[in-house]
């Protein structure tokens, strides 16, 4: 369990606020969310095998002794691998957002050269589709963590679900209109406003980049 103990220990000391802050490209970005992420799953995978081995608890610390202490610890490594991911995905989304509205800019000037008429396709309502899908699985996953008795955080997840799942609709609504399947566009769009209405501060999240 030297691996989970060694990554809280580098998490409470390094500020990962700052860290991301001093990054300002998207790779470099992802590259520390990678890291953290990689680390955390590699120290819940050797805690599992502690948990489950014969080893006296004691080796781990002797602070935390105890089979029931070491399931908490467990649990929390679960909800920060989650939440990371979850981070993870807002970037992605972010940058696909960026890259998506330059290229509504393209198409509206009608400028563009052959080259950029290319990069005009390079980000596809699938994109957002795949992304949103990711953030309804963080925010269940979050839900589902053992230990997890915050109820602002739960009620917090609730209307991030209602966020992503609204986009979700959004983007597909605009896929099926690309694909001139409009009576499933028309659905999907109805669908979305109702996810929208289920959340009463929709207007301050956005505003705020607060989704989860």
């Amino acid at each position: 369990a030297q691996k989970a103990k060694e990554f809280i220990i580098n998490l409470r000391e390094t500020n990962f606020g700052e860290e991301m802050e001093s990054k300002h490209s998207f790779d470099s970005k992802l590259e520390i969310y990678d890291k953290y992420l990689l680390d955390c799953k590699e120290a819940l995978v050797q805690l599992n095998d502690f948990i489950h081995s014969d080893q006296k608890p004691t080796y781990f610390d002797e602070r935390y002794n105890t089979p029931r202490d070491l399931e908490q610890i467990y649990n929390y490594l679960t909800f920060l691998k989650i939440s990371l991911s979850s981070q993870r995905n807002h970037i992605i989304f972010y940058d696909l957002l960026n890259k998506f509205e330059s290229q509504l800019v393209s198409v509206e000037n009608r400028h563009s050269t052959k080259a950029s008429q290319k990069r005009i396709d390079t980000v596809r309502p699938e994109h957002f589709i795949r992304i949103f899908d990711q953030l309804i699985q963080n925010s269940n996953e979050i839900l589902n963590v053992k230990g997890v008795h915050d109820s602002s955080l739960k009620d917090g997840c609730v209307s991030s679900l209602n966020i992503f799942n609204a986009c979700r609709c959004y983007f597909g609504a605009i896929l099926m209109q690309t694909d001139k399947r409009f009576k499933d566009a028309v659905c999907l769009l109805y669908k979305s406003l109702k996810y929208f209405g289920l959340f009463k501060n929709f207007d301050s999240m956005v505003s705020s980049h607060k989704f989860i």
